[in-house]
């Protein structure tokens, strides 16, 4: 009985706090309740995906990209101000975490402007 209560739970709070969406053939997972800030002032999900797509697009490996993100995500968590936060804020953690790990992508990826 407790056990069925306690799956219960985890499941209503994995379900309260991400949402699982399909992006080019994959599964992904979203944070439901963490917002992004554009540059536009428009809100949006906060998506891993998008921070892994962009450091590999800049020349650094998926592994390196992926560590990066999930350090990022990390940091997002623990520093986002009502759930929220601005992709310049994003985009200067990754450039500060990309340094260290592959310079030539880091440069990529500062010269890239939306």
């Amino acid at each position: 009985m407790y056990c069925r209560i306690i799956i219960c739970m985890l499941y209503y709070s994995i379900n309260y706090f991400l949402k699982i969406i399909k992006k080019g053939g994959q599964f992904v997972l979203i944070m439901k309740n963490l917002k992004v800030i554009k540059k536009d002032g428009k809100t949006e999900d906060f998506h891993h995906y998008k921070i892994v797509n962009s450091i590999i697009n800049a020349g650094a490996t998926s592994e390196e990209a992926e560590k990066i993100a999930e350090n990022i995500e990390g940091w997002v968590k623990s520093n986002a101000q009502n759930n929220t936060i601005n992709t310049s804020e994003i985009r200067t953690k990754v450039i500060e975490q990309l340094k260290n790990v592959n310079p030539d992508a880091t440069q990529s990826y500062e010269n890239y402007k939306k």
